[in-house]
């Protein structure tokens, strides 16, 4: 590998694949597009079945990339539904249990889900709005 790849951030693990075959995928995809790609197993193992099959068992096909690349490679990879976008969204739900205990200290709408709250406070702004309208 380039020692100058070193110097200048280092590679990460971008993923971790199964196949061989969608690892070469996800690494032709990513190299086509400017990105720089390395896998951690050699052609060998296509020809080699026990280090192929203990890869597989193993998820031992990894694929690295540039410190400074990884987040725009995976969310390319992420695009092409070769890794799962769900790792992109994020998992916060603050804004959402806020709404809710928010909610919860009005009587009338403590008892409704959050659909029916969402629908309870769009239809009060929607009448607020349009007081303020026609006045």
């Amino acid at each position: 590998m380039d020692k100058g790849l070193k110097e200048k951030g280092g590679m990460v693990l971008l993923w971790t694949f199964n196949s061989d075959i969608q690892a070469e995928q996800a690494k032709l995809l990513l190299e086509s597009h400017g990105y720089f790609a390395h896998i951690n197993n050699s052609y060998s193992t296509r020809f080699n079945y026990y280090e192929s099959f203990v890869n597989t068992i193993t998820s031992g096909i990894r694929l690295y990339t540039k410190k400074n690349q990884a987040y725009d490679a995976y969310v390319l990879l992420a695009m092409h539904d070769i890794v799962p976008m769900k790792d992109i969204i994020t998992s916060s739900s603050s804004g959402i249990d806020g709404f809710q205990k928010f909610m919860s200290k009005v009587p009338v709408l403590s008892s409704m889900g959050i659909i029916g709250q969402i629908i309870v406070v769009g239809i009060a702004v929607t009448f607020i709005l349009f007081l303020i309208i026609k006045v």
